[in-house]
C-alpha cells in the first residue's frame, strides 16, 4: 500500500512462541478494555488482568498503555486502508458509491476505535496519529478525483481536488461517527444513497438512476 506506515524493530517484540501468544492475549484484551472503559479510565491493571497476565508482565512486551492502544490504533487503520484501497472497476458513478459502502462497512465494524481515536485525537500524544489516518483517507479519495478528472468523468475541473477530497472525507467521516458512534439512527440504504448523491453532485459525475 503506497502510504502504509513505516515500521521499525521493535526491542520488545517477543521471539518464542509463548511470548507471541502472550503479547498477542494483551492485545486482544486491550481492545476490549478500551471499548469498554474508553481510554482514558481504562487501566494497564485491568488489561493484565483480562489477559491473565501478571500486571509487572505487560511491561515485557508494552511501554505503556498509550503503547498498547497505539499498536491497536495502527493495526485497525492498516486494515481499513487496505480493504479500502482495493481495485475500483466500472464507471464513476459504480466506483462512488462502491467506495462509499465499503467505508461506511468498515467504519461500522471499527467503531468503537475509530470513536476513541475521535476522543482523544485532541490530545497531543495522538494528534499525529489522528492526523496519519485522516490524511491517508484524503490522499485516497483525492487519486480518486484525479483519476476522474483525468478519464473525463467530472465537471469539476476548476476545482482543486485536495480541497474537494478533504471536505468530501471530513463529511463522511463526520456522518459516520454520528451514525455508529452516537447512534443516531438511519436507513441504510437511504444513507448510502445521499452520501453517493454528495459526492456524485459535488464532482460533477452523472448520478446512478434510483430513489433517494
Amino acid at each position: 500500500m503506497a502510504n502504509a506506515r513505516q515500521t521499525v524493530p521493535d526491542p520488545k517484540a517477543p521471539v518464542r512462541q509463548r511470548g507471541l501468544q502472550t503479547r498477542a492475549r494483551l492485545l486482544v484484551a486491550a481492545q476490549k478494555v478500551f471499548e469498554r472503559d474508553g481510554y482514558l479510565d481504562a487501566r494497564v491493571a485491568d488489561i493484565s488482568a483480562a489477559a491473565n497476565v501478571a500486571h509487572g508482565s505487560f511491561y515485557t512486551y508494552f511501554d505503556s498503555k498509550e503503547d498498547i492502544f497505539r499498536e491497536i490504533v495502527e493495526t485497525v487503520a492498516d486494515d481499513v486502508y487496505a480493504a479500502l484501497d482495493a481495485k475500483d472497476e466500472g464507471s464513476a458513478a459504480e466506483r462512488i458509491s462502491a467506495a462509499n459502502a465499503r467505508h461506511i462497512e468498515l467504519y461500522e465494524q471499527h467503531a468503537i476505535v475509530l470513536g476513541l481515536i475521535e476522543q482523544v485525537g485532541n490530545l497531543a500524544r495522538f494528534s499525529e496519529l489522528r492526523h496519519d489516518m485522516r490524511r491517508r483517507s484524503v490522499e485516497r479519495a483525492e487519486r480518486l478525483i484525479k483519476r476522474l478528472k483525468a478519464e473525463g468523468e467530472t465537471t469539476a475541473d476548476p476545482l482543486d481536488p485536495h480541497i474537494m477530497a478533504t471536505a468530501l472525507v471530513g463529511m463522511t467521516d463526520s456522518f459516520a461517527y454520528t451514525w455508529f458512534v452516537l447512534g443516531e439512527p438511519f436507513n441504510r440504504k437511504k444513507a448510502l444513497a445521499n452520501l453517493d448523491a454528495i459526492w456524485m453532485r459535488t464532482l460533477g459525475v452523472a448520478p446512478q438512476t434510483g430513489e433517494l
